[in-house]
């Protein structure tokens, strides 16, 4: 699997609620640790959690 394919099926499974997303993002970058691309996983996954946080989080 291609790191652009696995991005957009990470993606593809957040629903917009900050718990949720967090959580979920948080077990994939454990997922991807070791993987091949697992340093460009990581950075664009903390991307998505930068994104996740609520703008009270961000201050």
């Amino acid at each position: 699997m291609e790191i652009e394919e696995i991005i957009e099926e990470i993606k593809s499974n957040l629903n917009g609620d900050s718990d949720h997303d967090k959580a979920y993002l948080a077990s994939q970058m454990e997922k991807y640790r070791e993987h091949e691309f697992g340093l460009e996983i990581s950075l664009e996954i903390g991307r998505l959690l930068w994104t996740a946080l609520t703008d009270e989080k961000k201050e």
